[in-house]
């Protein structure tokens, strides 16, 4: 580890000083520019204006670029600000946005307490290969972004890296097709996030925003809760699971602070954190039935643990210019989230997840003879990984002296496995925009640049750790409990009759013997007390001495021309521009080279008429595009995982562990329990793989009129050589020794088709009327997805492995062919409008008013629904089997028996409005109050949604949320 941080540490200091080389080059370079042009004073100030135009002003650039080949949407700094934020993540701005798609279960009405940053799908892409990116530097979290969280080791994933209050930017620059080639590594779309800039002498800001919520219909709530079907409401309020959330409360604290100290130097510093807390019952409320134990605890029925969520964002940004022709800029983000639970039937012991983490970047803009040249070095650290204040888990019977929780008898202490699996990188980008070049009747504008990336990432146990889950036992004749930590002998209880104590000779020796009892006195109606305690028998060991890293170099180059041919005499035929560009990539880990190729085409029309004050401007788009995408880096850190872990077994509490393990007996097998150890087979195998990529195709029109926008596109997509994971057996492979005897494996066997129609209206400057300034967003998308896979982290059966033939709605059709299950809306209507004003108040105070609206529906959808699995027989169990005979579920064809059969189930389509009310109080010399009232699901509209994200038997359905109000209160000058 220290080696790493080490080599990391002398890559960046060595950047650092290459860079400050290049800004001494720079510098003398441009100190003699600028001595030639002062011989000339109105040259030299023209000469300067133009040089910090050009560093100031390039961004700006990039984003007119985007927008005129309709590569995207860009949200500014006026629709961050007017638009409701909710938990402050980038996702919830993006809901305006064509073509980005959520995650079903991201506006869950039972689970309102949380605050992950929303999953999103762009132009049909998978949510881990969107590309985020944060002042210029990826910020996706590549470790195991898919991946559920397993208790054993490894906490659940995130696609994106970071999560970044929506409060601390400047601009989101969102990308879904026809993207330039400086982007690599994604094959859905680019969200780049720019953070603030100072723009006040001296100026600061603080604010504090708060929502809540209860199920209970007694008590005071700003939301309200809608549950599915025969839910049982008062289950619900007494739900000891975070999966059922009955209350919570948000509060969000935001405070920065700018200056422009000179004219030459400026910084940003800000501090903003999301926090949610989450009351449940520490076990099941049910206290009698079977569940029930003679030892349930006085405080039951009451008793509460918090869960909590918290987001914490420090960010400082500077810049400086040393001339008139380079700047500095250097920013630090710290952005760690925690996510803190416990297990249900736990006291007192808690488990983080704990992700997000550092990011440090400096950018290098210099204005020179042949354009501007930006160089950016960073230095990133992010983790996904379990945080805990235990070494062990322990699952008890409920005992006189373990008698906290009830909860299927299981008194438990621990939780998740501690583990901690980290990425490190370190990465360099030079870029050139070159001056515009005038070759014959074209303008060229070329653009190069060069990337170079080294990653270290790891996995391992964080501390000793060891756990039994349900292999207690209970102490017998002539054994001797010494090994305390491990055993216990207080009486125990075995309410379920666990043992399955059925020989009523047995029965009466172990009463004789004086180890057992009936509970009742009488008979084994209400279970056994094991008189002299319990103790575990087996654990498994987590080697924390070993981890499973890896080493990456990533390289990539890339150049395209911006050419732009106006047909010089013949300007009645209207100006074209033609973008063709290349990316190469390639990295260690794959060991895979691949060029993607980029070409974007505009043709304006003849008819414009700019120039007498009238805007009818009429654009054509074509594309064609390849886009790689990223190598997830879970397909490496499982293999060798299970090798972390050990089993021991005993058969006398007065054995130690560490004993069994001085012996070395390996296991005959898995019930030899006799003072043995069994060591863990790797049950998946990495091999080297292709890289994902799709193939983009776009044609689209662009219609302007006076200050309205119109834009419609078409994109259709082919997804190649995506990454699924498939048994050996299924797959066809030979037995490995060094594996299990079916052990599973990552193949490039994934495939999609994807297409999207967007349409779009809006005003980039305001529409006045009566004093009120106006901007309006249509937004409309139809989208069809079909896939053959759900993720990486899903495995495939042998027929989904070989695309075999299926029966959907009565058609013969591949499997790959169904329609995807999550992400998936066919088509979507948005409206955003926003109207602000000023007005005086009676005391002279100056007021301006923001009022938005943001109106959505989502159209029905189909969910998936497996009725019949090829092969299956309907015919009546036979005797003693006394179950009614299997009855096939409505739509099954007989004629197609051999096959998996499926059908769809329609999901109503849903219609939400949002809405925020601002007001803002200037109050004396620039000082200013603000309130802002966001209004979520005005209408309290009941939306089903589809939790689950592959197929079942019968589709998991969901409300989302009801009326939701966060009220805000701040303060800046």
């Amino acid at each position: 580890m220290f080696r790493s941080f080490h080599s990391c540490y002398i890559c960046f200091v060595g950047a650092l000083f290459i860079t400050h080389n290049v800004l001494v080059f720079g510098d003398e370079l441009n100190n003699e520019k600028s001595k030639k042009d002062s011989m000339s004073e109105k040259g030299t100030q023209k000469h300067m204006l133009d040089a910090v135009t050009a560093v100031s002003d390039m961004q700006d650039y990039k984003q007119q670029e985007d927008l005129k080949y309709q590569s995207g949407e860009l949200i500014n700094t006026r629709m961050i600000e007017s638009t409701p934020s909710g938990n402050g993540d980038i996702g919830s701005l993006l809901r305006a946005l064509p073509n980005v798609q959520f995650d079903n279960t991201q506006l869950k009405s039972t689970t309102p307490g949380e605050i992950d940053p929303a999953k999103i799908s762009i132009s049909g892409g998978l949510h881990y290969q969107n590309l985020f990116m944060l002042d210029g530097i990826g910020m996706n979290n590549d470790l195991d972004p898919a991946g559920t969280g397993n208790w054993t080791g490894g906490a659940p994933g995130r696609s994106q890296g970071i999560a970044i209050d929506t409060s601390l930017l400047e601009s989101i620059n969102v990308q879904d097709s026809n993207i330039s080639a400086s982007y690599g590594g994604f094959t859905g779309g680019v969200v780049e996030a720019n953070t603030r800039r100072p723009n006040k002498k001296f100026g600061a800001k603080v604010s504090y925003q708060i929502t809540q919520g209860s199920a209970d219909p007694d008590k005071f709530s700003l939301t309200r809760y809608h549950l599915y079907g025969s839910a049982d409401p008062q289950q619900f309020l007494q739900s000891y699971d975070d999966s059922n959330q009955p209350n919570f409360m948000k509060h969000l604290f935001r405070a920065n602070i700018e200056s422009q100290v000179t004219d030459k130097f400026g910084f940003i510093s800000a501090f903003s954190t999301t926090q949610s807390i989450i009351p449940l019952r520490r076990s099941d409320n049910s206290s009698d039935g079977d569940w029930g134990t003679p030892v349930d605890p006085k405080d039951q029925k009451t008793a509460k643990q918090d869960q909590k969520r918290q987001i914490y964002n420090f960010l400082f940004k500077g810049y400086y210019d040393v001339n008139d022709f380079v700047r500095i800029e250097t920013s630090y983000t710290y952005a760690p989230q925690l996510d803190y639970r416990y297990l249900v039937g736990t006291k007192d012991d808690f488990y983080d997840f704990v992700s997000g983490g550092h990011q440090l970047g400096t950018k290098v803009t210099w204005e020179n003879n042949y354009g501007t040249l930006t160089s950016q070095i960073s230095y990133q650290f992010l983790e996904n990984s379990a945080d805990t204040n235990f070494n062990a888990t322990k699952y008890w019977q409920a005992s006189d002296s373990k008698k906290w929780s009830n909860w299927a008898t299981w008194v438990r202490e621990g939780g998740y496995a501690p583990s901690i699996s980290m990425q490190q990188t370190l990465s360099s980008k030079i870029l050139q925009d070159f001056t515009p070049l005038e070759i014959w009747q074209t303008e060229h504008r070329f653009q190069a640049g060069i990337e170079m990336n080294y990653q270290y990432v790891d996995f391992g146990f964080s501390k000793p750790y060891d756990s039994a889950v349900k292999s207690s036992t209970f102490i017998g004749k002539n054994q001797t409990c010494t090994d305390t930590e491990w055993c216990d002998t207080a009486i125990a209880y075995d309410p379920r009759n666990v043992e399955n104590l059925k020989d009523e000779a047995q029965i009466n020796r172990l009463i004789q013997e004086g180890v057992l009892a009936y509970i009742n006195g009488k008979d084994k109606t209400d279970g056994f007390k094991w008189l002299k305690g319990q103790y575990f028998n087996e654990i498994t060991r987590f080697d924390s001495t070993r981890s499973i890293s890896m080493h990456n170099a990533v390289f990539g180059l890339f150049i395209q021309d911006d050419i732009k041919w106006d047909f010089g005499d013949y300007k009645r035929f209207g100006t074209l521009n033609l973008r063709p560009g290349l990316r190469i990539d390639t990295d260690t880990y794959m060991g895979k080279i691949t060029a993607g190729y980029r070409f974007s085409a505009m043709y304006e029309l003849p008819h414009n008429f700019t120039e007498i004050g009238k805007n009818y401007r009429t654009q054509i788009i074509a594309g064609a595009n390849r886009y790689y995408g990223r190598n997830i880096f879970a397909y490496r850190l499982q293999d060798g995982m299970n090798s972390l872990k050990t089993d021991i077994k005993r058969n006398d509490p007065s054995k130690t562990w560490e004993e069994v393990l001085a012996e070395g007996r390996i296991c005959k097998d898995r019930y030899d329990k006799n003072n043995c150890i069994e060591r863990y087979e790797n049950r998946t195998k990495f091999d080297k793989l292709n890289v994902p990529y799709v193939d983009e195709y776009v044609i689209g029109v662009g219609q302007t009129l006076y200050k309205l926008g119109f834009n419609a596109k078409y994109i259709h997509r082919q997804g190649k050589d995506d990454i699924t994971q498939v048994r050996s057996d299924y797959a066809g492979l030979p037995p490995d020794p060094n594996y299990a005897s079916i052990y599973y494996v990552y193949s490039n066997n994934g495939k999609s088709w994807t297409d999207v129609v967007t349409l779009s209206i809006e005003n980039r400057t305001p529409l006045s009327v009566l004093g009120v300034q106006n901007f309006i967003l249509f937004a409309f998308d139809w989208t069809n997805v079909r896939r053959n896979f759900l993720g990486y982290e899903d495995t495939v059966t042998s027929d989904e492995f070989q695309d075999k033939d299926i029966l959907y709605n009565g058609k013969v059709v591949a499997y790959s062919q169904r329609p995807a299950s999550n992400f998936m809306r066919p088509y979507t209507f948005r409206l955003s409008t926003t109207h602000s004003f000023q007005a005086k108040m009676f005391n002279g105070w100056k007021t301006k008013w923001i009022l938005n609206n943001f109106f959505r529906y989502r159209s029905p959808h189909d969910a998936i629904v497996m009725i019949h699995t090829a092969g299956t027989s309907y015919e009546p169990p036979k005797p003693p089997n006394n179950r009614p005979p299997r009855q096939p579920q409505p739509g099954y064809d007989p004629n197609h028996n051999d096959k998996d059969q499926y059908v769809t189930q329609t999901i109503k389509g849903a219609f939400t409005w949002d809405m925020r009310l601002s007001c803002e109080i200037d109050i004396k010399n620039r000082n200013s109050l603000f309130v802002n009232i966001d209004i979520y699901n005005v209408l309290d509209a009941i939306n089903p949604a589809v939790l689950q994200s592959g197929t079942s038997r019968a589709p998991v359905l969901a409300y989302e949320v009801g009326r939701q109000f966060w009220l805000e209160l701040g303060y800046k000058f």
